[in-house]
């Protein structure tokens, strides 16, 4: 259902302005072709394709540990899988918050706006937000040398999200903590559990 405005789901002038900030500055040849490029990679079943391939060789790797019968790396490496959970863990508790959410997305509220992809159901929070944020969390804990690359790239799909018209600001910053704070709340989890013995 299309809303004139979008003052009738009470939206925050700071929400409505950066949308149209910008909606306006990357609606626009060759970003337009950019950001639907770079929002691919925030799909779900990318995240969670990776996720896998995570724990694959997370697993292979405690295999190694273990047959190495090295306690102190033993440790190490039992800390390095539980994280990979929390990918999908972030995508399931993103699909409650959408089911109580009754957010439309900005081409739903402007009719007017050309929309890249022709998303359904509910705007808060975005899932390709949550997926990527999962995602770059999980490759910081891996890899955390390279934590600022993981984050920028998702980030970047952030972006993309509000460029092409298919989430509010809001959303994606919503997916963006629910995603990376699942993960870092497995990982602080596992530590502890480790760490009580």
């Amino acid at each position: 259902m299309t809303r004139d405005s979008p003052d009738s789901y009470n939206f925050s002038i700071l929400d409505v302005l950066l949308f149209q900030l910008l909606y306006s500055w990357f609606h626009r040849p060759p970003w337009d072709s950019v950001m639907a490029g770079v929002t691919h990679l925030g799909e779900p079943r990318v995240a969670l394709s990776l996720g896998t391939v995570g724990l694959l060789e997370a697993a292979g790797r405690r295999v190694r540990i273990r047959l190495s019968r090295s306690s102190e790396e033993q440790l190490g490496g039992t800390r390095r899988w539980v994280f990979w959970l929390g990918i999908p863990a972030a995508l399931g508790m993103m699909e409650l918050i959408k089911g109580w959410a009754d957010r439309p997305r900005p081409f739903e509220v402007y009719p007017y706006l050309a929309a890249a992809h022709a998303e359904m159901g509910r705007s808060f929070p975005s899932g390709h937000a949550t997926a990527v944020f999962a995602l770059a969390a999980a490759l910081a804990m891996r890899w955390p040398r390279f934590w600022s690359l993981w984050f920028s790239m998702a980030a970047l799909v952030g972006v993309s999200r509000v460029a092409l018209g298919v989430h509010w600001p809001s959303d994606v910053i919503a997916g963006a903590i629910v995603g990376s704070g699942t993960v870092f709340c497995f990982a602080w989890m596992q530590g502890k559990r480790i760490k009580g013995g």
